[in-house]
């Protein structure tokens, strides 16, 4: 079994307990104790496990891909602004 996160937070002495909570959610946050436990919820089949990566790194991949022809669009149009520009071709 994987080790236990140990997470700890010292309140000082005039410190409100609310700001000593938000510092003790943050490092769980930080730790993924949160995600660690909604992923222990119920038990995964190592066969749904594999099936859950392959759709999530399919799904990374296509982000990727948008992302870049969309960065693609834009580098070729900026490349021959001044070329395109209204303003600027008529001079």
């Amino acid at each position: 079994m994987a080790t236990k996160p140990n997470v700890s937070v010292k309140v000082g002495k005039d410190e409100p307990i609310e700001r000593a909570l938000r510092r003790f959610k943050r490092l769980c946050e930080k730790q993924g104790i949160k995600k660690q436990v909604k992923a222990r919820r119920y038990y995964t089949k190592p066969s749904e496990a594999k099936r859950m990566e392959l759709r999530k790194a399919e799904r990374n991949r296509q982000k990727t891909d948008r992302k870049g022809k969309e960065k693609n669009k834009y580098q070729k149009d900026s490349r021959n602004w001044m070329f395109n520009h209204p303003k600027l071709s008529e001079e």
